[in-house]
């Protein structure tokens, strides 16, 4: 699964929906520390800046955020049906994704993907920590 134009990545922050928007928004892991930043993700079209820590960095370079959200794009399992319109012959495919990942859910429907990485469920499983929002000041246009 490739991410484009019809994918959404999705972070549930305190409950609420904030977007990372792909060639903008970077998520970027500070040089010799624990923490993470992902500017900006939208929230209602206002830019907020994340931040938060991890516990510890793994031995085998990934820490347990970085596990979690590395292979989204390889869902546990997938359910595959077929719908027919009404008043129409056409055999219409679509694709449910099933992942039993607890932290990152993948969603596929009518080919439009969808990434929702549960930041909050990872904060009560002790993978992450301190979890810091800061609205940015967007710039006017005239």
């Amino acid at each position: 699964m490739s991410k484009g134009n019809l994918s959404t990545e999705i972070y549930i922050i305190e409950g609420q929906e904030y977007i990372l928007v792909y060639g903008e928004s970077r998520i970027t892991k500070h040089v010799n520390t624990l923490t993470y930043t992902i500017t900006p993700l939208y929230q209602n079209g206002i830019p907020y800046k994340i931040t938060f820590k991890i516990f510890q960095d793994g031995k085998d370079g990934y820490d347990e955020f970085k596990k979690q959200t590395l292979y989204r794009d390889y869902p546990l399992h997938m359910e595959t049906y077929a719908t027919i319109q009404k008043d129409e012959v056409k055999i219409i495919d679509e694709v449910k994704i099933i992942d039993e990942n607890p932290f990152v859910k993948v969603e596929i429907t009518c080919e439009a993907i969808k990434y929702i990485i549960n930041l909050d469920k990872m904060v009560k499983s002790d993978i992450i920590k301190d979890i810091r929002i800061k609205k940015l000041n967007s710039q006017t246009r005239h």
